[in-house]
């Protein structure tokens, strides 16, 4: 549903439609994390064409989380096997107040941003004369040795 919503935004963004209030969580992150800002400046202000050079949009715009904490949660989600609500809970563990339902909103932003990265891959996959793949079912009792 994420996903579907990300895909909405990108046709149309928020600030053409009319201004309706979001619930925003900016309280404070605990004191006992460390806080590190890094400036990096280009070399050069200016690209190749001339034009001015500018920072890239953050995957979540206006939002605090980085693209490593996106990654993160995806990490955890897909190949860790943790659901978004215990994760959820080992934030709030760390004084984090994170509702499952914005990790769900970063996960949709996130599988939106990379489809054509999934696009790209099954169409490499499809063009391939060979593909290789052990059923689930035999990994699971292949002898041991």
């Amino acid at each position: 549903m994420a996903a579907v919503h990300a895909e909405d935004e990108a046709v149309d963004p928020p600030a053409s439609r009319a201004a309706k209030p979001r619930k925003t969580n900016r309280g404070s992150l605990p004191k006992h994390l460390p806080h590190i800002e890094e400036v990096i400046e280009p070399e050069q202000m200016t690209c190749g064409c001339g034009a001015e050079r500018h920072a890239p949009a953050r995957l979540i715009p206006g939002g605090m989380p980085t693209e490593a904490t996106v990654a993160h949660v995806l990490v955890s989600k897909y190949a860790d096997h943790m659901p978004l609500y215990r994760q959820a809970q080992i934030y709030s563990r760390q004084g984090i107040d994170l509702d499952r339902s914005t990790l769900a909103g970063w996960v949709g932003k996130a599988a939106y941003e990379l489809r054509p990265v999934y696009d790209a891959l099954i169409a490499d996959l499809k063009g391939s004369t060979k593909l290789f793949m052990p059923s689930r079912q035999h990994a699971l009792h292949a002898p041991a040795g």
